[in-house]
């Protein structure tokens, strides 16, 4: 897209969860969709990631390492 002189791009990250099969509250969904999210953004631009347990684990790790700084 043109903006002026200018072009500005855009593009998605998108992390998936599943209610039923992986969480048995909203909130897990919610936190586990954020994990693939951030995991889209690690492999570049336009993507989409299912995040994997192994990767929930890990990413809750490092959040309670961050709150602790």
């Amino acid at each position: 897209m043109k903006a002026g002189d200018s072009y500005i791009t855009t593009t998605v990250s998108i992390g998936v969860s599943f209610f039923s099969k992986d969480s048995e509250d909203i909130l897990s969904v919610f936190n586990k969709a954020e994990v693939g999210i951030y995991q889209s953004k690690n492999r570049g631009k336009s993507a989409i990631t299912f995040p994997s347990e192994k990767e929930q684990t890990r990413f809750i790790k490092l959040e309670k390492i961050k709150k602790l700084n």
